[in-house]
C-alpha cells in the first residue's frame, strides 16, 4: 500500500527531526544563561515527548498490522 508506506516514512522523518531538535537543544543547554535554560527546559521535554508519542505511533500501527 503505497499511502501506507509513505505513511510510515513521514512518521520516521517526523520522530529523528524530533529527535535531532530535542539533541540540538540539549546542546544549546549547555551554553545557556539560567534565564535562557528556564526557557530551553520545557522545550526538551516538549521534544522528548514528542519523539515518544510519534513511535508509539509507529509501533501501534506496526502492531496493526
Amino acid at each position: 500500500n503505497g499511502v501506507m508506506t509513505m505513511t510510515n516514512e513521514n512518521l520516521t522523518k517526523a520522530r529523528d527531526s524530533a529527535q535531532f531538535a530535542a539533541e540540538d537543544l540539549r546542546q544549546a543547554l549547555t551554553g545557556s544563561d539560567p534565564v535562557e535554560a528556564l526557557i530551553l527546559l520545557p522545550m526538551i521535554g516538549d521534544a522528548a515527548r514528542l519523539v515518544q508519542q510519534v513511535e508509539a505511533l509507529i509501533s501501534a500501527r506496526a502492531a496493526r498490522g
